[in-house]
């Protein structure tokens, strides 16, 4: 029953004198006995009704009878009496408490305890204070009692809260109310008080009718019960009579509030607010005489209160506006204005006049030397007065043009008066008209149709032009054109111009094909030398040169073409487009790889690889640079020097390594042709050797230990290190060939010190110079004498 290491568990066991033995096995070995008491739990739980740890008493009530589950413990207060497992409680001795704590205590060994909490209380008191008198509109109360836990009965009282309602306890009875508190139980008690609750009287005002208009008249008054008194809240104005029951309408307009109530225990009071409603007033302000033509007006009104509802009737619509079209005469207009049903009308009377007619008709344009004229209108009629530049009689409308003389003139003509009217006319009067011809500026045989322009419009062109005064230059020679002008005044001219032949432009390119970049000459061979020329060699180059010839470079592949445009000493432009002048080939690109890409002196052929671009049509591989020959000897040679072929196998022949540059030209079929050179590397051999013995006896042989090889001494990160047989670093060096003599070195004291004869181990750590691999070489070596 104890487990390792060593806790005992009594929880699993039955009570009793247990036995522990502990044992250390093995030859060794040694054991022991403990003898343990386990002692059975005790339960000192008290037993209450419903299992409750509180308990309330009266100290009236009998002793209350209580069990526990086991006897034989003690009591914390001498007012438990316990005989076996019954216990009584002693009321009486316990006197007065609150939540006294009872403890039940059995002894050791294995103590238990358990308590419960113990309230009494003595003789309880059941007096209510007394309240009101109340009306039977007050809110609810709640009755206060001396001491809590009884209930209420009565009129109007809740039996739990002690809430009373004067409404509810009028309703269900007379007053006064008797209302009893009864606390039950030996300790309990039992009150009474009587409550008086007084009636409300009703104060309500049944008028229905609360507004009108102030010319209206008076209106009685009205309630649910006589006897009260009425008084005017807000400012008198006439709205008790002396008797105070009639409420009067004919002062001024507003609200008024009256109230209707009773005093007393329970007064109470009503208001009603009466509205007195002003009768609308209609002002029309002046209106002026209208003409016939006139805008639409809205008729101009004030009517107080401005939120009148407003109803037009008569010669306007239902919005009030007027239209003077059509209403010439006396128009009669009404208006009526509704305050809140209270109605006023009023009267407004628009006289119209009909509206002169001055319009004028319009004038065509008039020569300088043409007789006085009559301007005409549109009714026929000339009445008025006429005014502006030209006119001679202001009562007839006469203008005269050679008063006016050139240029345009407005003249007005007005009929005054209340609905007069007035118009304008321009009238425009021509002096002897600018026939002059715009000369054309260089004309050019085979150019582009022009029109001529004059100074002034409108005429008729001739000669070796069109009636609308083109002209198309087909061919050089001298040309005539004349111009005539005959509406209102005649006038009229002639030009001559003259049409200048084109020089024939041309160009020429050498050479026109080849590989890219292509130099070529480009030519100008046209028949006259330009004033100025503008080149565009289909490259995104251009050039204004003008000594005949241009050096121009194609460096990418493809068909160009080149324009060329002069203007020559004449004037004229010529231009020349020779397509596909110059035609360029693409390089091909070359490059290669060869295997193995790690030759030796030994492993020294390769298969070397074609991987130019697609268009490579032929060969040529020089396999003769070799950059280092001072390092072999007899120098490196390749077998073969040079090869045609696409894919050739060559063989390095090397003694000590060297760097061959290979070179690989390839053409395609245009003749173009690209070349790349890469270096071929041939490795030296490195190796390594060391012996299994050696004698530091100073006798001119064998006397040092160290590895030796080929290429030895250009390795890197040299490291030759000599442990004795206990694996201890007895010696080192850093530099190849440098031997070890046998001497201790990295261990004191005996440093400096020839070893004793023995089978010592070596390490070697060294970089391969010519592939990087780091070797790492372990053996052994005996020193002998």
């Amino acid at each position: 029953d104890v487990s390792l290491p060593s806790t005992f568990d009594p929880s699993s066991l039955t009570s009793g004198q247990k036995e522990v033995i502990y044992t250390i096995p093995g030859l060794c070995g040694a054991a022991d006995t403990l003898n343990v008491m386990v002692n059975p739990l005790n339960d000192a739980s008290i037993n209450t009704p419903q299992n409750k740890d509180s308990l309330s008493f009266c100290v009236l009530d009998p002793n209350p009878l209580l069990t526990v589950n086991q006897s034989g413990g003690t009591w914390n207060n001498a007012a438990v009496n316990q005989t076996g497992t019954d216990i009584e409680i002693d009321l009486a001795s316990l006197g007065v408490v609150v939540d006294e704590m009872l403890i039940y205590t059995i002894p050791d060994p294995c103590e238990d305890k358990d308590t419960i909490w113990v309230t009494t209380t003595s003789q309880l008191d059941a007096s209510i204070t007394s309240v009101g008198p109340f009306c039977d509109t007050d809110s609810p109360v709640i009755l206060s009692v001396v001491d809590a836990g009884g209930t209420f009965s009565g009129n109007g009282v809740d039996p739990t809260t002690g809430e009373f309602d004067p409404a509810d306890a009028a309703a269900l009875g007379s007053s006064p109310h008797t209302i009893t508190y009864t606390i039950p139980g030996n300790c309990g008690d039992v009150k009474t008080i009587d409550i008086v609750v007084n009636s409300t009287p009703d104060p309500s005002i049944t008028n229905i009718d609360t507004s009108f208009c102030e010319n209206h008249g008076d209106v009685a008054l009205t309630t649910s019960e006589p006897g009260g008194t009425w008084v005017e809240i807000t400012n008198t104005n006439g709205g008790l009579n002396s008797t105070g029951s009639l409420f009067t309408t004919t002062s001024l307009s507003g609200q008024f509030e009256l109230e209707y109530g009773f005093s007393g225990q329970c007064p109470a009071y009503d208001t009603i607010t009466f509205e007195v409603i002003d009768m609308p007033t209609i002002t029309f302000p002046f209106q002026d005489t209208l003409c016939e033509d006139d805008a639409s007006i809205l008729v101009s009104v004030s009517v107080v209160p401005s939120s009148s509802v407003l109803t037009w009737t008569g010669d306007v619509d239902a919005l009030g506006n007027f239209d003077p079209s059509g209403n010439i005469g006396d128009n009669d207009i009404d208006l009526s204005a509704d305050n809140q049903g209270c109605i006023t009308t009023n009267s407004l009377r628009i006289h119209v006049l009909e509206r002169a007619d001055a319009t004028l008709l319009p004038v065509a344009n008039v020569c300088v030397s043409e007789a006085p004229f009559s301007i005409g209108t549109v009714s026929g009629s000339t009445g008025g007065t006429w005014s502006g530049t030209g006119i001679t009689d202001v009562n007839n409308g006469i203008f005269d043009p050679s008063v006016a003389g050139d240029g345009t003139f407005e003249i007005r003509h007005t009929i005054s008066g209340k609905c007069g009217s007035w118009d304008t006319v321009l009238v425009t009067v021509e002096g002897t008209p600018d026939p002059t011809i715009t000369p054309p500026s260089t004309v050019c045989a085979g150019s582009n149709p022009f029109t001529l322009t004059a100074a002034t419009a409108g005429g008729t062109w001739g000669g070796d032009v069109s009636a609308s005064g083109t002209f198309n230059p087909t061919t050089g020679g001298s040309y005539t054109a004349t111009y005539t002008l005959t509406n209102p005044c005649q006038a009229d001219t002639a030009i001559s111009f003259d049409v200048h032949e084109v020089p024939v432009t041309a160009l020429s390119v050498t050479p026109r094909m080849g590989c890219a970049p292509l130099n070529v000459l480009v030519s100008d061979e046209s028949g006259e030398t330009p004033v100025q020329s503008s080149w565009d060699f289909g490259n995104s180059n251009t050039s204004t040169d003008v000594s005949g010839t241009v050096n121009q470079t194609y460096s990418s592949f493809g068909c160009f073409d080149i324009k060329l445009v002069n203007v020559y000493a004449n004037g004229c432009t010529d231009s020349t487009t020779l397509s596909s002048a110059v035609c360029t080939y693409e390089i091909p690109t070359a490059d290669f790889s060869w295997s193995p890409e790690i030759l030796d002196v030994d492993n020294n052929v390769a298969v070397f690889e074609n991987q130019s671009s697609q268009d490579a049509f032929s060969f040529e591989w020089d396999f003769s640079n070799v950059v280092l020959p001072s390092q072999s000897n007899p120098v490196t040679t390749a077998s073969p020097q040079t090869s045609i072929d696409e894919n050739p196998t060559v063989a390095f022949n090397s003694s000590n390594g060297d760097t061959v540059n290979v070179k690989l030209k390839v053409t395609n079929s245009n003749g173009c042709s690209d070349s790349i050179v890469k270096p071929v590397i041939i490795r030296d051999k490195f190796s390594v050797f060391l012996p299994n013995a050696f004698t530091p006896n100073d006798d001119g042989t064998n006397d040092t230990f160290f590895p030796v090889g080929r290429n030895l001494e250009f390795g890197d990160n040299y490291d030759f290190r000599i442990y004795n047989r206990w694996g201890t670093l007895i010696w080192m060096s850093k530099i190849p060939y440098q031997g070890w003599d046998g001497r201790v070195t990295e261990l004191s004291p005996s440093s400096g010190k020839i070893a004793q004869m023995d089978v010592y181990v070596w390490r070697l750590v060294v970089v391969d110079p010519f592939t990087g691999k780091e070797h790492e070489m372990i053996g052994t070596v005996t020193l002998m004498m």
